[in-house]
């Protein structure tokens, strides 16, 4: 039973692949039935990685798109919520109430306001050199000026801009895409499973397709996504906070099967919705999915 579980695991994604030929033509059978109405055969298919560099607006990835937020972000948030709630930086009571809570930091804290002083040189020089009485054109001066004089009206008004602006656009984020090739799997075999499904709309339905999976989440983020194989039935939403996070069964009817096995091509849209700060990005911990099938009812053989 292994060997016929071994035939079932052809590669679903672009990303990874399984370089394997599956034939059953020196199986000698005459319409054999594996299993029965409660039999399931799990199937594992692949894991597919994806970079911190393919989740990106306009080129840009995520880690630099994120790279400044922990300075601009109060170190305690309001409420003390652990996490910023992104759709929400969209609603100007929710971005006022973080910047409110940012300058009643810089308020008490040295640091903060020299962590800001640097961005701010580094980032928006030329909009904050006018407002500032500075004792030097220098970095250093740039610095010293913009902690002493942090609370100023205009400086004040000029930080608030910058931070809405910046703040504004952290969840738009490109959808991903791949292009699916072929599957490596016989027609035979194909032919096989398509044949042991119940059609859609079945009642109560016993030989069935469905896949399912885990998300593995290292990024400091919790996401939504939307993947959809085109011309297929599977379009489905999932949502993964950091750690692992498992996708819900999907059914496949004998046509998606047929679709997939032929090629298609993966979208999956990305939602950002949470942003939990201090933890940073990492290159060896990003997103991780791991996707199987399971086939429940009989396997009737008729080779």
């Amino acid at each position: 039973m292994k060997n016929l579980l071994l035939l079932l695991a052809p590669a679903l994604l672009a990303a990874s692949c399984v370089d394997k030929s599956y034939d059953l033509n020196g199986i000698d059978t005459d319409e054999i039935a594996i299993g029965g109405d409660d039999s399931e055969f799990r199937i594992p298919l692949t894991t597919v990685t994806v970079a911190l560099h393919e989740i990106a607006r306009a080129g840009t990835d995520i880690r630099t798109l994120f790279d400044d937020v922990d300075t601009w972000l109060p170190s305690t948030l309001p409420g003390n919520a652990d996490h910023v709630d992104i759709p929400r930086l969209r609603q100007a009571a929710y971005v006022s109430s973080l910047f409110d809570a940012l300058y009643a930091e810089m308020g008490t804290s040295t640091a903060k306001r020299e962590a800001m002083a640097d961005l701010l040189w580094r980032k928006h020089r030329n909009e904050f050199l006018p407002l500032l009485t500075l004792a030097g054109s220098d970095e250093t001066a740039f610095k010293n000026a913009f902690v002493a004089q942090y609370a100023n009206a205009a400086i004040r008004s000029e930080v608030e801009r910058q931070f809405g602006l910046y703040l504004h656009d952290l969840d738009s984020i490109e959808p991903l895409h791949y292009d699916l090739g072929a599957l490596d799997i016989d027609d035979s075999v194909v032919d096989m499973l398509a044949d042991n499904l119940d059609p859609e709309g079945t009642a109560a339905p016993k030989n069935t397709l469905h896949l399912y999976g885990t998300i593995g989440n290292g990024l400091p983020l919790a996401v939504a996504l939307h993947p959809a194989l085109r011309n297929t039935g599977i379009d489905f939403a999932t949502a993964a906070e950091p750690g692992e996070n498992a996708i819900a069964e999907q059914r496949l009817f004998a046509e998606d099967l047929r679709t997939l096995a032929a090629g298609t091509d993966l979208t999956i849209p990305v939602a950002l919705q949470k942003y939990y700060p201090g933890r940073g990005f990492d290159d060896s911990h990003p997103i991780r999915i791991r996707l199987s099938l399971v086939k429940r009812g009989a396997l009737k053989l008729e080779l």
